[in-house]
Parts: C-alpha cells; sequence; structure tokens
C-alpha cells in the first residue's frame, strides 16, 4: 500500500506541480485524486510507471466529460503544451491527459488511475500534475464560452468566430 490509501473510493488530493509515488497493491488497486484546476489555465496530468510490468490507464474528469489516455504516445487529440517522458523504464507505458480548464471559473478536477499491468508491493508509478503556460498561439476557446449548454444570440448578418477547443466543445447559436 502507499500512503494515499484509501484512495479507491475517497480521492485525496494532488495540487499542481506535485509528484506524488504510489503503487498498484493490493490486486485491482484503483487510485484516485482531486484538484482545483484554476480558470483557463492548462494542466498536463501524468502516470508514469516506475517498476516493470505497470501499464497506467489514465481518467480525467471535468464537468462531466471523462478524457481517458492509456499509452502517451498513442493520443487521439495532439498534444499542445504536454511532452511524453521517453528514456524511462515506463516511458513507453506512461498515460497523459492534457486538460484545458475552461476560462469562465475554477473546476474540481478528479483523477482516476487504473492498471492493466502487473500488481503487487513492487508495481510502483509516479503521478503528477503540472501547470503549463500557454503559448500564445493556442487557442483556449472563444469569447462567446460558455455556449455549450446556453445559447448565444447572433444577429443577422453577424459574424462570429468560434472554436472547437476543448475536445467535445459544442457551440450552440440562436
Amino acid at each position: 500500500l502507499d500512503r494515499y490509501e484509501i484512495d479507491d473510493f475517497q480521492p485525496g488530493s494532488i495540487t499542481p506541480n506535485e509528484v506524488q509515488q504510489r503503487s498498484f497493491s493490493p490486486v485491482g488497486d484503483i487510485d484516485q485524486a482531486t484538484f482545483l484546476g484554476r480558470a483557463g489555465q492548462r494542466y498536463c496530468i501524468l502516470a508514469l510507471p516506475q517498476s516493470a510490468g505497470v501499464d497506467p490507464v489514465l481518467d480525467v474528469f471535468m464537468d462531466g466529460a471523462t478524457y481517458s489516455n492509456d499509452n502517451c504516445s498513442s493520443q487521439t487529440t495532439p498534444l499542445v503544451s504536454c511532452l511524453c517522458p521517453t528514456g524511462t523504464v515506463g516511458s513507453s507505458l506512461a498515460a497523459m491527459v492534457e486538460l484545458q480548464v475552461p476560462a469562465t471559473g475554477d473546476r474540481t478536477v478528479q483523477v482516476r488511475v487504473r492498471n492493466q499491468g502487473s500488481y503487487g508491493p513492487d508495481a510502483w508509478y509516479v503521478l503528477s500534475v503540472s501547470f503549463r503556460a500557454q503559448p500564445a498561439t493556442v487557442a483556449v476557446g472563444d469569447v462567446y464560452e460558455p455556449d455549450d449548454a446556453i445559447p448565444r444570440a447572433l444577429s443577422l448578418f453577424e459574424q462570429q468566430q468560434h472554436t472547437c477547443y476543448p475536445a467535445g466543445d459544442v457551440d450552440r447559436l440562436s
């Protein structure tokens, strides 16, 4: 057991730029943590194996959406600010999610880490949440957000430029 147990059912906390040493023990262990994502900020959430046989799966929950990854190098959406680790024992099995918090306010972010590899007292990995500065060229949403649930007004002949960011963004107009 690691010092964060029992977090299978009661998530502990992790703060941005914190690194936590965790283990997958006993068999079936699931680790969870939460942090406060600040409005408009971008985060890299990483589960990096420290032992052979550990293969983490990362699920990140915010605003009813789930962002998952089980292999950093096979992202379905390209990473903008985060880099997949290289050169370590488990870098090829690392899981990473890049998350953009909406500019409209702070959000509670929940992180769940599952394992599709070996369990036991020597099945260690590192969980980290790091803050990433926004590159000047990165779209973080548009000035009309939030417009996923409540439509924004659009006048006849008016032009509006919207982004489709973050993943799953829906723009509703009336």
